[in-house]
């Protein structure tokens, strides 16, 4: 699935379980998630990589 997102405010914060946890609870696969920033303001922030 490809996504063009344009936010001028920020977004809310995604979380998504990983591989083994998914695996342990519910016995499906986690969801993997990739981002390219196409354009950004001077100064803008990304914060990613929370476990």
């Amino acid at each position: 699935m490809i996504k063009f997102i344009d936010a001028k405010t920020p977004l809310s914060i995604q979380v998504h379980p990983s591989n083994s946890l998914s695996k342990q609870r519910h016995n499906s696969l986690g969801k993997n998630e990739m981002w390219h920033l196409m354009q950004a303001e001077e100064n803008a922030e990304l914060i990613v990589g929370f476990n």
